[in-house]
């Protein structure tokens, strides 16, 4: 098991400079007018599905369901 850790690690830092040059850097060259589609899928993402408020519901429900069992 210890000699699979350098390739996890590797394969995760592939997967992030992978991820960054495919969203970060065409974000920062576009021009305000001429978006790209990195842009329109983390905002339908994040504003439109509403991540934030489903998972605050799962946690309220979790929360309750586990102090229900104490």
């Amino acid at each position: 098991m210890p000699q699979t850790y350098p390739g996890i690690g590797t394969g995760t830092l592939l997967v992030f400079i992978l991820a960054i040059g495919y969203y970060i850097t065409p974000a920062l060259l576009s021009d305000p007018n001429d978006q790209m589609v990195s842009y329109y899928i983390a905002y339908f993402t994040n504003v439109t599905m509403g991540h934030g408020v489903r998972a605050r519901r799962v946690a309220a429900r979790c929360t309750a369901a586990a102090l229900r069992g104490l």
